[in-house]
């Protein structure tokens, strides 16, 4: 705050983050409000300078569209026309479901219940998805949003205080995924995905750091409790944990069919959608042989 070079990197910063996955727009929405909120004084030739980098970073997603025929933006506009036609297949079904979706998503951050295959875990198919959030009691998801709700009230009730500022700012990146999270999910009927509040994850983290410090300063065997809990059940289910499709059984496969087909071209296809995306095609390409034609 007060350096004006931060512009710049906050714009860099922006570009990667869009770039990387549309689940950071909730950076978009935070830089908005605080910007609202604490008014940083910025001349008007470094926000046009910052703007500029930021819209510098579409010129290869602009120049890969015109090579390959508008590609994405086809892919935003049969988005667009899903959503108005009701085509969209959605899992979360209810307001409840989707307001309580972030804040089971970050108790399974404390403690990931459930099914401990980590190709489970990992796995981007929505019924997969939805059975992990089940997984933790609604009871859970609705402590987690009253604590969130709870510290944001009192924290912005001392927003001018400095010692309070740093925290407003996490609270205000939660309540912007919020924002992102209830459009996407009710006005735009969309399945939500884990993977959309990684960016919460280490600010989530350190709010709950905060609340165990404080209790520590209250009761400190109550916080000790509390840490070796959390570490007891997060151990186990680490211990627990498998992967029905890892790294070694991936290598024997792909070695197989590279063996199988010889000197002859041949296509690559996953039956299924939940494991698609799970990195069979690039080890082709890491063991020598490539398919001429791949999902």
């Amino acid at each position: 705050r007060g350096k004006e070079k931060f512009a710049f990197l906050l714009s860099l910063v922006l570009a990667f983050g869009f770039h990387t996955d549309f689940s950071m727009l909730n950076l978009f929405v935070l830089t908005i409000l605080t910007a609202i909120i604490f008014r940083p004084k910025v001349s008007r030739s470094v926000i046009i300078k910052a703007f500029f980098i930021f819209f510098i970073s579409f010129l290869p997603l602009v120049f890969f569209d015109l090579k390959h025929q508008f590609v994405n933006i086809r892919g935003i506009s049969q988005y667009i026309e899903e959503v108005k036609l009701g085509k969209l297949k959605t899992v979360h079904q209810n307001l409840g479901d989707v307001v309580l979706f972030p804040a089971q998503t970050l108790a399974r951050l404390i403690y990931p219940a459930g099914v401990n295959d980590l190709a489970y875990q990992y796995s981007y198919c929505p019924l997969h998805v939805l059975s992990r959030v089940q997984a933790i009691p609604k009871v859970f998801g609705l402590f987690i949003l009253i604590l969130l709700v709870w510290r944001a009230f009192q924290v912005f009730r001392h927003i001018k205080n400095q010692k309070y500022q740093g925290e407003a700012l996490i609270l205000l990146l939660i309540i912007s995924t919020y924002i992102g999270i209830f459009l996407y999910g009710i006005v735009f009927r969309s399945n939500l995905f884990d993977h959309y509040l990684a960016t919460l994850f280490p600010p989530f983290l350190l709010l709950i750091a905060s609340l165990v410090n404080w209790i520590y300063l209250k009761q400190k065997s109550v916080a000790i409790a509390i840490l070796l809990i959390f570490s007891f059940l997060n151990i186990r289910a680490l211990s627990l944990s498998s992967h029905r499709f890892g790294y070694s059984d991936k290598v024997k496969a792909v070695k197989w069919a590279i063996s199988e087909t010889g000197n002859q071209n041949f296509s690559l296809d996953v039956i299924g959608d939940c494991f698609r995306y799970n990195g069979y095609r690039y080890l082709f390409y890491l063991y020598g042989k490539e398919p001429a034609k791949s999902y």
